[in-house]
């Protein structure tokens, strides 16, 4: 061998383990090389890929392709990456079904015909999650993933083997999903990977196990809240790549523990930031943009959104860098739903064009639709929120039931009832409940639940000098407490928090019903359980709610709760000033 065969050799395996930023040296060390400029080319790709770095990757391999025969091997390998990176330049799936088709017609050698099957699955599944393709593409997806794992194991390349396989795995759990058949398939992974001491793919088989048992943990607390979770095989994962030298393996074990934690509404951001510390040290772009979406996702979730609005706008430059459109759009919608939450709908507004310069894909459209109906709903203009709602819902009905078109109902329903159209709502809620029972979206169901609760007894509702029928009373109390039971089977904090909102309605519509009284005994419970697991901003809308609720019931016989009432507020009020939500803080002092 060469001293620029091993140079290049070393750069593979330096890939191999994640060491993108020195692979990328040692290619560009032999790129000059008459024999080995185009191999080095298309590790430069592989890595550039890897990093986030598309634009880049795409311009080497438009590059490369002049310097090759059409119909060499070679040529057609690279014409696989770029058609793959269309995906995340264009939003176009159709470069890599249209290369990966024209291999696989022509029969050509089984190495080729492996990659193909490999990055056409991958391409499919990725379309699949940014709504680019239906999901009825999950099942040619599996199956693509599958024929290449079998057919790298033909050509005895045990590596890309064990990486389809990890691949298929998370493909079971990604769309319907089937965690048992998974966790088989990792362990399988796991234990093949063991076999031929592949420590890399055993790490990675290791770190799905751990997510697998993280899933199943949580379930397990929706019935004993005192499990512990538990984080040995995160920690077994973490052991294993650092002692291969892995670059990312460890920012990969801290960011999917993390941000489990996080959708859980556990404080992860520990483990993210430290993820975020490597992404940032290895010039990852496509890990940091993920850390910066999940740590705004905590902050949110703690009421600093302040430092949520930086971590959207961070992720707005980051994805600028990697000229990855849909990223930008994703993260301007992040900040638009901040502008939301603050009351400053001209900026919201001004956020959700700036989504519709970005990309013309129509998932990511309907999004902006979605967000666009919630702004206008608050901007007292339910007409427009009706219309823009209904074409977004007409855009993913088309892709199937998804969590986008069971948000796309929920939206609509609170359109209509900013109307006072309660009868439509409700039968909107209801088309929403059937995707969620369909795909056991119990959260979501939850949601819904509380939104029929609130419509039901507001359709009856005329003023407070006409209290509701206590037998509507009763129907809207019994919903939220089939809301309550459904988010105690999740057992996450996410379900907490949303176990204390119900708590919040019931205390409202208790108000509504002319049951004030019964009412502060379920704002209290909805003030401590926010106040339990640490979220802020939360607590401090219900102590304005108990506030009022005495300021009330002081005014109407009840003098003593007037000192409990001016307590209410002056918390809320501290709380509101401190986080600048201008809003908030002038009803407070109102």
């Amino acid at each position: 061998m060469t001293n620029q065969s091993q140079v290049l050799a070393e750069g593979w395996h330096l890939f191999y383990l994640d060491q993108l930023v020195n692979a990328i040296v040692k290619a560009q060390t032999v790129i000059s090389s008459e024999d080995l400029a185009q191999q080095a080319q298309l590790l430069l790709v592989r890595c550039l890929l890897e990093q986030g770095h598309f634009r880049q990757a795409q311009n080497i391999c438009s590059k490369v392709l002049k310097t090759l025969l059409l119909d060499s091997e070679l040529a057609w390998e690279i014409r696989l990456w770029q058609g793959l990176l269309q995906i995340y330049l264009t939003g176009d799936i159709n470069p890599i079904l249209n290369e990966s088709q024209t291999i696989l017609t022509q029969n050509r050698n089984l190495r080729l015909k492996a990659l193909a099957q490999d990055l056409r699955g991958r391409g499919l599944a990725i379309a699949i999650v940014c709504n680019l393709a239906p999901t009825s593409a999950e099942s040619e997806a599996k199956n693509l993933v599958s024929e290449a794992a079998s057919n790298y194991n033909s050509l005895n390349d045990a590596d890309a083997a064990l990486a389809a396989l990890l691949k298929l795995g998370q493909l079971y759990l990604l769309f319907t999903p089937k965690p048992d058949t998974a966790k088989l398939i990792f362990q399988q992974a796991r234990d093949k990977a063991q076999k031929v001491n592949n420590i890399v793919r055993q790490a990675e088989a290791l770190l799905r196990l751990a997510e697998f048992d993280f899933d199943h943990i949580l379930a397990q607390r929706a019935l004993n809240p005192e499990i512990e979770i538990n984080s040995t095989l995160y920690h077994q994962a973490m052991i294993s790549y650092e002692s291969v030298g892995h670059a990312l393996g460890p920012a990969n074990v801290l960011l999917s523990l993390g941000s489990r934690m996080i959708k859980a509404g556990f404080d992860g951001s520990d483990a993210v930031q430290q993820a975020r510390q490597i992404y940032y040290q290895q010039n990852n772009f496509s890990g940091l943009f993920n850390t910066l979406t999940d740590l705004s996702t905590w902050y949110l979730q703690q009421g600093q959104i302040a430092h949520s609005l930086n971590c959207r706008q961070e992720a707005v430059r980051i994805a600028q860098k990697m000229d990855f459109p849909l990223a930008q759009a994703t993260a301007n919608l992040g900040i638009g739903d901040y502008y939301f939450r603050t009351g400053d709908y001209a900026r919201a507004l001004v956020a959700c064009e700036q989504v519709e310069q970005l990309t013309t894909v129509p998932s990511v459209l309907a999004m902006q639709g979605l967000n666009l109906a919630n702004i206008y709903t608050f901007m007292n203009l339910p007409d427009r929120a009706k219309k823009v709602c209904c074409n977004a819902i007409k855009t993913l009905e088309k892709a199937g039931y998804s969590k986008s078109l069971s948000l796309g109902y929920f939206i609509l329903g609170n359109a209509l009832s900013s109307k006072g159209e309660w009868e439509q709502a409700i039968d909107v809620w209801h088309q929403g409940l059937a995707v969620d029972k369909t795909c056991h979206y119990q959260f979501e169901e939850a949601e819904k639940l509380k939104c029929i609760a609130q419509a039901t007894v507001m359709k009856h509702y005329l003023n407070f000098s006409s209290p509701i029928n206590d037998i509507i009373y009763a129907e809207a109390m019994a919903l939220y407490s089939q809301a309550i039971d459904l988010l105690k089977t999740i057992g996450n904090n996410e379900a907490t928090a949303a176990i204390a909102g119900t708590y919040q309605l019931q205390g409202q519509t208790s108000v509504t019903c002319g049951h004030s009284i019964d009412a502060i005994s379920y704002l209290e419970k909805a003030r401590n359980t926010y106040a339990d697991i640490g979220l802020a901003n939360q607590t401090a809308i219900t102590d304005t709610l108990l506030g009022l609720t005495c300021l009330n019931l002081g005014n109407h016989g009840y003098p003593h709760l007037y000192i409990e009432a001016y307590h209410f507020c002056k918390q809320a009020l501290s709380y509101f000033q401190n986080a600048q939500m201008r809003d908030m803080t002038w009803k407070i002092r109102f």
